[in-house]
């Protein structure tokens, strides 16, 4: 990913999580201050109601009073002349104490009354007897027929809920009574109607419930608090308020304004920060990558100051001295470019040194055997120089072997399918050359079968004699030193063995071998690259090279890929 792709996505980022931030703080302190005092308004609404209720009560109840202890009414039940009372029981009057209902009777039993219910609007023509079911239901009932003064808000099943007031008929100041008066107001749609206009609240009738309502919850664009109260049967008369939600409307728009508003500062204030820091920071960057992409291998050249901020033109020195190593260091690979081109040179000298050479030796070999099996002692000083002159040709094919493995195959060559055996065999005929040590008895492993990979026979060999070699320099001065060269087969790879008598490599240095330049030798024996080069030359072939852990013995281990059937044939 770019980079100036990667500071837009962290802008980005960075904004939603400011904004995020924003919301959850804005709507968990911000709005939820809304939200209490909507909620307290709830509050204040549902005691307004219950007050009203219960404030409607204690109406009911004084007027009760203030008619049962009228020395007229006292009389009159006293005289039980109820057709006199009834005729006391005007239309009028029974308005102005705006009841439903009233009933009298004497102490055991209600036996009459008027019915106001259907007067609410004022409309009817006169007052209604009460129905002899509501009588009876009241006479029944063995809560009402206690003959005692009764304050309660009573269920009466089928009749409805009623705000009841019943007070014992006595003379002032005496005990003893001569009836009883029931005055009641029926709670029903009518009188909530009626309490909604009062209040200028929406109150609505639910019902009787066995359970206590105390719950707020949102229906379409109301918040609807169920409220009750405890009847007298241990019942709940439950009631629903319907609040308008006009502060939390009024906390939406505000936090909306208030979120709109501050996301566009945020947007003003990060972006005008994305702009300062692009302008004087990362373009001044981006603008140096560029330019140290431009640059050439041939035609190295310093870059120029393209900032005045202190750390970019530091950095751009510092760029600077790498190019400046960079052309020293290439000026060296050209030196050694120029010993390879050498070295490729020695290898055709080499070559054709090496026919003559094995001519010299042959013969020299055969007149060596004549003259041992001559026992003349004149021919044992021409035998002294003959073997004399075999030790200078061996000397002058060790001379010739090391130029050959001077030269090498270009990494432009195409690969072709190798004999992995043909490898092993080619090191066999180079053992008197690559181990100079006659006391390290060499073993070579071969597998049966026959394996063949793709690449460069001439590459591979020499990878196994610089394993050779560094085995035979490394087990030099030990008592028992052997080395065994393995040619197997492991899954789908040809696999290279080099093992010698040593213990392993230290694990100090054991990850380092591999690295250029790095060397166990003395000053003078050993550039490091032996190993490095050899770990290249693996990886082109699609394998590997590495010490093995684990093993008794010191062994380093090259894998390649097999060539099957399948991709020979492809091929």
């Amino acid at each position: 990913m770019e980079t100036k792709k990667k500071l837009q996505y962290i802008y980005i980022l960075t904004l939603t999580l400011v904004i995020g931030t924003l919301i959850f703080f804005a709507r968990y302190l911000f709005y939820s201050q809304f939200e209490n005092l909507e909620y307290k308004k709830i509050s204040i609404n549902n005691d307004l109601v219950r007050n009203e209720i219960l404030k409607n009560l204690g109406e009911i109840n004084f007027k009760n009073k203030e008619w049962s202890s009228r020395q007229t009414i006292y009389e009159l039940m006293e005289k039980k002349d109820y057709r006199t009372l009834e005729k006391n029981l005007n239309l009028s009057a029974l308005r102005n104490l705006n009841i439903d209902l009233i009933l009298y009777g004497d102490e055991r039993e209600y036996i009459n009354g008027y019915n106001l219910s259907y007067d609410h609007d004022f409309s009817s023509i006169g007052l209604q007897q009460v129905p002899t079911e509501l009588i009876k239901k009241i006479n029944y009932d063995e809560y009402l027929k206690k003959n005692e003064e009764i304050l309660e808000i009573y269920d009466l099943k089928d009749f409805g809920v009623w705000l009841i007031s019943e007070i014992p008929i006595t003379k002032r100041y005496q005990v003893n009574s001569v009836g009883k008066l029931l005055m009641a107001k029926k709670i029903d749609a009518s009188y909530f109607r009626r309490l909604s206009q009062n209040l200028a609240v929406k109150v609505y009738f639910k019902g009787v419930e066995n359970e206590k309502a105390d719950s707020t919850y949102q229906l379409d664009n109301f918040l609807v608090s169920d409220n009750s109260l405890e009847l007298a049967n241990n019942k709940f008369f439950v009631y629903s308020i319907f609040h308008t939600p006009e502060i939390l409307i009024a906390g939406k728009r505000s936090f909306s304004l208030f979120l709109v508003t501050s996301s566009l500062m945020i947007i003003i204030i990060l972006g005008l920060t994305y702009y300062v820091l692009n302008r004087s920071l990362f373009n001044p960057i981006l603008n140096l990558q560029r330019e140290v992409s431009k640059l050439d291998l041939d035609k190295l050249k310093e870059i120029k100051q393209l900032s005045h901020d202190k750390e970019i033109s530091e950095l751009t020195q510092t760029i600077n001295s790498l190019i400046k190593r960079v052309k020293e260091d290439y000026e060296l690979l050209v030196q050694k470019g120029k010993l390879e081109s050498l070295g490729l040179m020695a290898g055709g000298i080499a070559h054709e040194i090496n026919n003559p050479l094995t001519i010299l030796k042959t013969n020299s070999s055969i007149m060596l055997r004549h003259l041992k099996e001559s026992n003349d002692l004149a021919n044992q000083n021409i035998t002294t120089k003959v073997e004399k002159n075999l030790k200078t040709i061996d000397r002058i094919a060790d001379i010739i072997s090391g130029l050959q493995r001077i030269s090498r195959h270009s990494s432009e060559d195409e690969l072709i399918t190798v004999e992995a055996k043909n490898i092993i065999r080619n090191i066999e005929n180079l053992h008197t050359s690559i181990v100079e040590d006659r006391n390290i008895v060499v073993e070579y492993i071969i597998s049966e079968h026959s394996l063949k990979f793709k690449g460069l026979e001439q590459q591979i060999t020499q990878i196994l004699i610089n394993l050779i070699m560094n085995s035979t320099h490394a087990i030099k001065d030990m008592d028992e030193r052997w080395i065994r060269v393995e040619l197997l087969r492991r899954d789908h790879l040809v696999i290279y063995r080099v093992i010698d008598s040593g213990h392993g490599i230290d694990s100090e240095i054991k990850d380092k071998v591999m690295e250029p330049f790095f060397t166990t030798k003395e000053i003078g024996r050993g550039t490091g690259l032996g190993l490095s080069i050899c770990k290249k030359i693996a990886h082109y072939h699609g394998g590997d090279l590495k010490c093995l852990e684990g093993e008794a013995n010191t062994t380093f281990e090259l894998s390649i890929p097999i060539l099957t059937e399948s991709s020979t044939s492809a091929a």
